[in-house]
């Protein structure tokens, strides 16, 4: 009950109207889905490593899966073959995201030894049954760091996939990764666009801003603040977060040039 009591606490604080959760076992995994009353979501399958859902906002209808790859290898070919099953007979569009807790090849790892192609075989072909394909992504793709072989390893175990029609609906959809301070994983971002023009004029954020003191009060004055009209969800946030940045910048360059007099 602790577990859905945060659920429900974070869902109000990020502004969302509904949440669905899967509990951890032990300390991995958990899987958590929030949205808002304007979005219809059916839950078409739930367990601790999927949740799979029907999307019905406005006139888009699509498909999202959820994914928390087993962390042991040994259990994970039956997720793959559970995420085949639905893709067998899946041709509208469908994106699927999460956790993979694997990796396609050794160009998704840093670090460590070489690790064989038998082993990429089963995550690989059920994103080829799936005809999925990764979204392009901005950003430090190596998403899990930690300890492993006596070295620090590296990898990418965090994605995002469509499938051909995903792709005809969203052709600019994108991923980008984020660093945090409290997570041995990345934040990863996914945007649904429909146009490359905005995705051209996206905000990226600066590092230099960490270490502006008077940046920090100014996202939090944006994060509270709701202008006329605005809504107060996380989108609605991070967007009046970002012209308060854009403005900071703009005011505040974080390059100064000094002209030298003689």
């Amino acid at each position: 009950m602790k577990g859905r009591d945060v659920m429900v606490d974070l869902q109000e604080w990020l502004g969302y109207d509904r949440v669905y959760n899967v509990n951890p076992v032990g300390r991995s995994g958990g899987l958590a889905l929030f949205w808002k009353s304007s979005v219809n979501i059916d839950f078409l399958h739930v367990d601790k490593n999927l949740l799979d859902v029907q999307v019905q906002f406005g006139a888009l209808n699509f498909f999202v899966s959820c994914v928390y790859g087993a962390p042991l290898v040994k259990n994970r070919a039956m997720v793959w073959e559970k995420i085949s099953r639905l893709g067998v007979g899946r041709k509208e569009q469908w994106c699927m995201f999460g956790d993979f807790n694997d990796i396609l090849n050794n160009e998704e790892k840093l670090g460590g030894p070489q690790i064989g192609d038998s082993v990429f075989k089963p995550f690989g072909d059920m994103i080829h049954c799936c005809d999925m394909a990764e979204l392009p992504s901005n950003g430090n793709m190596f998403t899990r760091g930690g300890m492993r072989y006596e070295t620090w390893v590296q990898s990418r175990l965090d994605h995002c996939f469509g499938n051909t029609e995903w792709f005809r609906y969203f052709p600019a959809s994108n991923q980008n990764f984020f660093d945090t301070r409290r997570s041995d994983h990345k934040l990863v971002l996914v945007k649904l666009m429909e146009s490359q023009q905005s995705y051209r004029g996206s905000f990226r954020f600066d590092k230099k801003f960490l270490f502006k003191e008077d940046v920090e009060n100014e996202v939090k004055l944006a994060w509270r603040r709701k202008n006329n009209g605005d809504g107060n969800g996380v989108f609605d946030r991070l967007r009046r977060v970002r012209k308060s940045l854009s403005k900071w910048k703009r005011n505040n360059p974080l390059t100064r040039v000094t002209r030298l007099s003689k």
